[in-house]
């Protein structure tokens, strides 16, 4: 079955130097900041800022590249005289010369004022913590720690740097870690494009714990019509699409929701509602309307399963959505094959009879993008869903 064809009744410029706390640093190094990719996470950010993305002043990314810009700016001078790093390059090239190695040895060292104890905490030798001091006086120009009578004394630029350079290490050990997700505190938007048959289904619920949960998120319920001449889910216009499989992509990733059986329904007093039950006869005798949401093909589950015995039926009207299915069926002798949970909300207003030919149950999915995979707005919200379908197939 191609997706076009009916499914019966499927529906930031530049940062400023800032100015930040001394914090304490703990007693053993921080092994991912060591383990990190300085020049990695410095070309990340730095992306972010090329693609002209929005920023926002407190995250944790922006945070490393103001710090490091905020130690960097007075050394720009003496950089640029030296030609150690040209004009054009220099956000580039100065940034990725702050290896975190560098400066955890020269926080340790201010902490200490010794080497044997500075290098005792960072569990490395004298010689290799001798070697970053190096590397940072020459970056900086300064010789940042002076012997005195007592240990070590901090030149004036290193009691300047050191709380810069604190938070930029606290930044960067932060990134490491994913902040927790709280839907209270989520603003923005979701986009879910849906079949309006799982719109019918799902959308009350979902919509309820939605707004109950994340009362600051906008949510944005599209028809699936509206993608159905590009397929492709790797894009920025839905966040997550509920339908059948034949509208996926290669490139999405899915989840499974529930499978969904057919019923048929006609108005109450129709004459196919008889002594007897409902024959292959009697209902192929009838004018059937059928739901088709994409080119409005009349074709559907049911005259597969009907072609299969040598058997066909007329389908006087196509509809385009489940909207409007009640009110010609009210007002007509025409009947039509929909989904089964469907009937929960016509009860009373349209009567159901079993569909005298073997039909195959149709599969809902939720569908996202590849690359909101471990986005954690789209992990919450595919739990939602999945928790609204589960509550569906309970009932």
């Amino acid at each position: 079955m191609s997706c076009c064809s009916p499914v019966e009744g499927d529906g930031v410029g530049y940062p400023i130097p800032f100015a930040c706390e001394t914090t304490a640093l703990p007693p053993t190094p921080r092994p991912l900041i060591l383990g990190s990719n300085w020049r990695y996470i410095c070309v990340g950010i730095r992306v972010l800022f090329t693609a002209n993305m929005s920023v926002k002043f407190g995250s944790l990314s922006t945070l490393c590249l103001l710090g490091l810009y905020s130690i960097d700016h007075k050394n720009r001078a003496w950089m640029e005289r030296s030609n150690r790093i040209p004009e054009s390059a220099w956000l580039n090239k100065s940034i990725l010369r702050w290896d975190p190695r560098m400066m955890l040895a020269f926080v340790a060292l201010a902490k200490h004022a010794n080497v044997t104890r500075a290098a005792e905490s960072l569990n490395i030798t004298q010689q290799g913590l001798s070697g970053q001091l190096a590397k940072l006086r020459d970056l900086t120009g300064d010789e940042l720690l002076v012997r005195a009578d007592k240990g070590m004394r901090l030149t004036p630029k290193a009691l300047e740097l050191l709380p810069k350079v604190e938070e930029v290490l606290n930044g960067i050990e932060q990134l490491m870690h994913d902040e927790e997700f709280i839907p209270s505190a989520v603003e923005g938007r979701v986009v879910i494009a849906a079949t309006d048959y799982a719109i019918a289904l799902l959308a009350p619920n979902l919509i309820r714990t939605l707004n109950k949960q994340a009362p600051n998120l906008q949510i944005r319920v599209r028809h699936i019509e509206d993608y159905k001449e590009n397929q492709s889910l790797n894009s920025d216009e839905a966040d997550l699409i509920l339908s059948v499989p034949e509208f996926s992509s290669d490139t999405s990733r899915a989840e499974f929701l529930f499978d969904e059986t057919y019923l048929g329904f006609a108005r109450p007093g129709h004459p196919i509602f008889g002594p007897e039950a409902v024959d292959l006869d009697l209902f192929c005798s009838y004018e059937h309307l059928l739901v088709s949401p994409f080119r409005g093909d009349a074709f559907g589950a049911t005259d597969r399963a009907l072609e299969k015995l040598g058997l066909k039926r007329r389908i006087a009207i196509t509809v385009p959505d489940f909207s409007i299915v009640e009110t010609i069926l009210q007002k007509s002798d025409l009947i039509s094959v929909l989904p089964k949970r469907l009937a929960e909300n016509m009860s009373g207003r349209l009567q159901s009879f079993t569909v005298p030919v073997e039909l195959e149950p149709f599969k809902l999915y939720a569908y996202w993008p590849a690359y909101l995979q471990r986005d954690p707005l789209n992990l919450w919200l595919r739990t939602i869903v999945k928790e609204c379908a589960e509550l569906i197939q309970s009932q």
